[in-house]
């Protein structure tokens, strides 16, 4: 969509924020002033989502990994436990310790956060909702 300004700097825990709250039944203004946004950013936020709430970011499920989680295995890695260890302490299995560990480990190692914007970038998608994109539909 031509002229539609993508929210790159608002950080994802802040959306989910007023999501939840527009979710709740607070209007688009309040919600955004709530979450410390202003209110003509809640409405471009409001709009890209083609008025629908269904397509707002949501808080992850328990499939995927927390930022805690994420620092805990940074911590538990530095401290010399293996992946089963590590695994056992997040209640996790080793599998997905593994996974998180050998997608998101650099040259300097293991960084949770880096890790942890790494997995938001993969985690959105392209696509634009389809109210959004058609006028047409709007009407």
């Amino acid at each position: 969509m031509a002229g539609v300004r993508k929210f790159r700097w608002l950080p994802r825990s802040v959306q989910v924020e007023f999501w939840e709250r527009v979710r709740s039944g607070v209007a688009v203004k309040p919600a955004a002033w709530s979450v410390g946004i202003a209110a003509p950013t809640g409405a471009r936020l409001f709009r890209q989502a083609g008025g629908v709430i269904g397509n707002a970011p949501r808080r992850p499920g328990p499939v995927r990994l927390s930022l805690a989680e994420r620092e805990e295995i940074a911590r538990l890695r530095a401290a010399g436990h293996g992946v089963r260890a590590i695994g056992r302490a997040l209640g996790r299995p080793a599998s997905t310790v593994s996974r998180e560990l050998s997608r998101n480990t650099g040259s300097s190692g293991y960084r949770a956060s880096s890790a942890q914007h790494a997995a938001e970038q993969r985690a959105k998608r392209p696509k634009v909702a389809k109210l959004a994109a058609d006028p047409v539909l709007r009407e």
